[in-house]
């Protein structure tokens, strides 16, 4: 767990595929060795996911460049479109 935020479960990827009746939500807790950013990217390849949906907390730009940001690096090495939501 995060200590920032108890709530918070680092690694909760949610899937969504379409149908043609429905939406069909699949989540799954991810443990993995490497990084958060890179369990995404290679669980969304793997599984052939169309979009990833991901949280941030809009920290500012100097903030996200000293600190790193889950986002930002999804958006930049995912294979698929990513919709970062605040």
């Amino acid at each position: 767990m995060n200590g920032s935020n108890p709530g918070c479960i680092p690694g909760i990827c949610i899937c969504v595929s379409m149908c043609t009746d429905s939406i069909q939500l699949k989540t799954q807790v991810i443990v993995s060795p490497i990084s958060v950013t890179g369990s995404i990217v290679e669980y969304a390849e793997r599984e052939n996911i169309d979009l990833i949906v991901i949280g941030t907390r809009g920290r500012s730009a100097f903030k996200r460049l000293l600190l790193g940001s889950i986002a930002s690096g999804v958006v930049t090495h995912a294979h698929c479109p990513v919709m970062v939501v605040r």
